[in-house]
């Protein structure tokens, strides 16, 4: 059986099909259960959006891809890159592949090394994750005072 989905709207349904068959079977599931069920993924996804693995695998992602970008545009190889940092052309097709948990050292390295400058920002979370974790009101700070809220030397 091979299930498909066809969503218009608001309307969902769900039908199983038979083994190589192209028409639906006699049995299909209701709008009304295909509803549940799509309201639990979603609520599974949004659950998994606010872990610190999926933020951190986010970030990691994001600086791969960046890292992509810049040795095309600077026509760095892999081999070459990995001179430049002191490192071995495996190291890198790690990174790349995303097989590594990579330090900032290693990233100012890499980023230093493709003559661009690595910048890291915070930002308040989405209201509803960060009701999960701390109330803080963020209005009218700006992005760097934020790293001296609990600084109390000042």
């Amino acid at each position: 059986m091979e299930a498909i989905l066809y969503q218009s709207g608001s309307a969902c349904r769900i039908y199983l099909l038979a083994d190589g068959s192209n028409c639906p079977a006699e049995s299909f599931l209701t709008t009304s259960a295909a509803m549940k069920d799509l309201t639990a993924l979603k609520a599974k996804a949004e659950q998994a959006r606010s872990s610190h693995v999926y933020r951190a695998e986010g970030v990691s992602i994001r600086f791969t891809e960046d890292l992509v970008v810049f040795m095309k545009a600077s026509g760095l190889t892999r081999t070459a890159l990995a001179e430049k940092i002191g490192s071995s052309p495996a190291y890198i097709t790690k990174i790349l592949r995303g097989d590594t948990n990579f330090t900032l050292d290693s990233m100012v390295k890499i980023a230093t090394a493709l003559g661009c400058e690595l910048t890291i920002s915070m930002k308040p979370l989405p209201a509803t994750t960060r009701q999960q974790s701390h109330k803080v009101n963020y209005r009218g700070i700006a992005p760097r005072q934020t790293s001296m809220l609990n600084d109390h030397s000042h």
